[in-house]
């Protein structure tokens, strides 16, 4: 009875249904997330303003708050458009591979949405005298192009430059991979007639 029904459950998960609703559920899980993240950040933002040493460092944090908000309510949308486009979805023939494209879209989205909003808000806190709170400035980009160093009106130019190409090469790179399982479905499509 039970190996009925894990047999009819494998069977069924390659035809695209039930794996929609899985992945359904688990871009909503990922929205929570998301949200939970994203206030996190902000609240740890807002925590920092109590040590700040000059006015100017205060309106600085503000707008990195604002920029925080406009990224998180982007990316849910973003999340929200490509859950329902997954959800709506009816294809006959290799229902995997547009899952897959679609997803590779999604965090190729969301990670472009994540380098813009640390980048421009980084630039402007270093613009307003702050230094960055994310982890994500330690990274080895951020090791390698040491923008630290530079005056605070250089140092968040080259972020935000830095994290914007980031953010294209990301885009271009998730889309370049959907693209081309797209087109091997469409070669796979071909042969098969």
């Amino acid at each position: 009875m039970i190996r009925q029904k894990i047999e009819s459950f494998l069977e069924s998960l390659p035809l695209g249904a039930l794996l929609r609703k899985l992945v359904d559920i688990v871009l909503w899980v990922a929205a929570g997330i998301l949200l939970f993240a994203g206030l996190f950040y902000i609240i740890d933002l807002i925590m920092s303003l109590p040590g700040a040493k000059h006015p100017a460092i205060v309106l600085g944090t503000f707008l990195a708050v604002l920029i925080a908000c406009a990224g998180i309510s982007l990316a849910l949308l973003i999340l929200y458009y490509r859950t329902r486009e997954i959800a709506n979805f009816q294809s006959p023939s290799y229902p995997v591979i547009y899952l897959g494209t679609q997803l590779l879209r999604l965090a190729g989205e969301i990670l472009a949405v994540f380098h813009l909003v640390t980048g421009l808000s980084a630039g402007i806190m270093f613009w307003f005298g702050s230094y960055p709170l994310l982890p994500y400035f330690d990274s080895l980009m951020w090791r390698i192009l040491n923008f630290a160093s530079f005056p605070p009106f250089l140092s968040g130019l080259f972020t935000i430059l830095a994290c914007i190409f980031q953010a294209v090469l990301t885009l271009v790179a998730s889309y370049f991979l959907a693209e081309f399982f797209l087109l091997i479905r469409d070669i796979g499509q071909k042969n098969r007639r």
